[in-house]
């Protein structure tokens, strides 16, 4: 009799852990559908478009292959915004315009870029049961106030850089007239008996000059890329 209540009570138990382990397996796969259906609805709808016009502004999608690693993806979209930037930088005011005016990478993301995001093959499809892979998407818009801001810079910028490079090939051209003065005044002097050695010493004057002349617009190249901030 006692035997008989045991085996009853341990049936019953198993029972209840049964339904209690069912109850628990439904609720996680309904967890798990639920899941999977927000991170579907969680990922916006602008990355199926290619570029569209809001108001008076050009609204531009990029998308990146897919790439094994995250950082890679990452690195690639940022390059991808920056030829688009550039690009349409040539567009607003001319071709190789953008040569001039190089926007900082923190300028880009605070004005043009309206989104951005990583994502992996299953939150674009989740029934993905391939090899995973990350793709970039970044969202930007192009303006008139980004067009006027990029024209107005560019012609301040081709200003300046004009004035720079004539006043730097002034004072080059001033620096060979004063050797070529040199060389003629020491040459008479000397009654042309140094002639070669004095030519040889005005050459290299003369490259010293152009040399020097080349490092100065170099290092005041930045004067005419000053970006906007």
């Amino acid at each position: 009799m006692n035997l008989f209540r045991f085996d009853e009570f341990s049936l019953r138990s198993m029972q209840g852990l049964v339904a209690a382990l069912s109850v628990l397996l439904c609720s996680g796969a309904q967890a798990l559908v639920a899941q999977e259906q927000n991170t579907a609805l969680a990922v916006p709808s602008w990355i199926e478009k290619d570029h569209w016009q809001e108001d008076d502004a050009k609204v531009v999608v990029l998308r990146t292959e897919g790439f094994l690693l995250k950082s890679q993806a990452t690195m690639a979209l940022l390059d991808m915004v920056r030829a688009k930037v550039a690009e349409e930088i040539d567009v607003a005011v001319h071709a190789e315009a953008s040569e001039l005016v190089s926007l900082p990478d923190g300028y880009v993301e605070a004005h043009l870029v309206q989104d951005e995001l990583i994502l992996d093959s299953r939150q674009l499809e989740p029934s993905f049961s391939g090899r995973e892979k990350y793709y970039g998407f970044a969202k930007l818009r192009f303006s008139q106030a980004f067009r006027q801001q990029v024209a107005k810079r560019y012609q301040r910028n081709f200003r300046t850089g004009r004035l720079t490079w004539t006043g730097v090939t002034g004072v080059m051209a001033l620096g060979w007239l004063a050797v070529v003065w040199g060389y003629l005044r020491l040459d008479r002097m000397t009654r042309h008996f140094y002639s070669r050695r004095l030519q040889t010493a005005a050459i290299v004057l003369a490259v010293a000059i152009l040399a020097a002349g080349m490092m100065a617009l170099l290092s005041l190249d930045s004067l005419w890329h000053d970006p906007p901030r």
